[in-house]
């Protein structure tokens, strides 16, 4: 009897040690949710990189292994609701600790700042509302959905390629004008310019315009003008929009011997269709004669 008891405790022990092995064999070290976000830049201009102080807003849903966020978005569960991802000692992470789940597929959307009013829907990704080119607020930036993403191999890092959702447009003024006389130009204006509006991102992105307009000043002051083509200001925000370009100058002629002046003389370019995209940059040249002005696309960047 003795003997069946030693027999089954032997078996119960193999039973329990098989059972912890098997319990350490399957555990899983929980991942964290760790964001690397980076700054695409737009052509022609400075690389940009994501400012460290500012921090920026995520969404994440998830759908089962077998489904996709094309097609089975509105069956997904929400994991991360607009929530604030700020840079700390041991990088970009929300202040709730979020876990990658090894049996589901993660779909995610980014803007930036934080602050800039957003909202979000699966059919229209990041939405802007209330952005006005003439406030104080930062470029509003968005994150392209990141669709159907596994749990990384080595860490929990996932990167996160911030957009420009505003086009940049500038102008460069020269003058081709008979020898003996020179020009002066004293200001230069584009009128009814939209300047707010609503933005999504998918399926591509875009601003609708909410009737809001401005008159951008190019120029004001006194820039002698030759056959160079320079700068008349530096490239400044746009919505993207499309447009009925032309620009408003005034500017003096002289002769260079001072028998003649002409002063505060007004003109018009002529007119160019335009399409500004997010993203990216327009550089518009202007060439002034005594009496004329035609502008023209320089570069597209």
């Amino acid at each position: 009897m003795r003997h069946i008891i030693y027999i089954l405790i032997i078996l119960v022990t193999g039973a329990i040690l098989t059972s912890c092995q098997d319990e350490r064999e399957t555990y899983i070290e929980p991942v964290e949710m760790v964001f690397v976000p980076a700054v695409t830049p737009v052509s022609g201009m400075e690389n940009a990189l994501y400012p460290e102080a500012q921090p920026f807003g995520i969404w994440a849903c998830t759908l089962p292994y077998g489904k996709t966020w094309d097609d089975n978005r509105d069956e997904a569960s929400v994991l991360i609701n607009g929530e604030m991802v700020s840079k700390g000692n041991e990088g970009w992470k929300t202040d709730v600790t979020h876990i990658w789940d090894d049996r589901c597929l993660t779909t995610f959307f980014a803007w930036a700042p934080y602050s800039q009013p957003s909202s979000f829907s699966p059919d229209e990704g990041i939405c802007f509302d209330q952005f006005d080119i003439l406030s104080d607020m930062p470029d509003p930036l968005y994150a392209y959905s990141l669709p159907d993403m596994e749990k990384p191999e080595i860490g929990g890092f996932i990167a996160l390629p911030f957009e420009q959702s505003l086009s940049y447009v500038g102008f460069k003024v020269r003058a081709a004008i008979e020898d003996g006389y020179r020009s002066e130009l004293k200001n230069a204006v584009v009128r009814n310019i939209a300047r707010s509006g609503h933005f999504h991102s998918p399926p591509y992105p875009k601003w609708e315009s909410d009737g809001r307009t401005f008159d951008y000043m190019l120029f004001e002051g006194s820039m002698p003008l030759g056959a160079e083509l320079i700068p008349a200001c530096e490239n400044h925000r746009m919505l993207p929009q499309d447009l009925d370009l032309s620009v408003e100058l005034t500017y003096n002629i002289y002769s260079e011997d001072g028998t003649y002046f002409y002063p505060d003389q007004k003109i018009r370019t002529n007119c160019l269709k335009v399409t500004w995209i997010p993203g990216q940059a327009y550089t518009y040249s202007i060439t002034l004669t005594a009496t004329d002005a035609v502008i023209n696309k320089e570069i597209l960047d």
